[in-house]
């Protein structure tokens, strides 16, 4: 998924803004994924594998949301070959 962004953006006019944005994206990421495992109180065992997972799925859902505000990035998930995830 970023790497396609980057190349595209790469290709583009991208503002300094719009750079920090995507950083402060994934920043928020990891936040995110460090509160929804705090309140349901997960295992440190669950934690080794949860956090990964939990932490992909909250950096594709805060870089799709740049998709508003930041118009230099071509941004979309490609689904996989049999269409049953992206």
């Amino acid at each position: 998924m970023f790497a396609n962004s980057i190349l595209t953006a790469s290709q583009n006019k991208v503002s300094r803004a719009e750079f920090e944005a995507l950083a402060i994206a994934i920043a928020g990421a990891y936040e995110d994924t460090r509160q929804q495992i705090k309140v349901r109180g997960y295992d440190r065992k669950v934690i080794q594998t949860l956090f990964g997972q939990l932490l992909h799925h909250n950096v594709m859902q805060r870089v799709l949301e740049l998709e508003a505000t930041c118009p230099s990035f071509s941004i979309d998930l490609v689904p996989n070959r049999r269409q049953s995830a992206h």
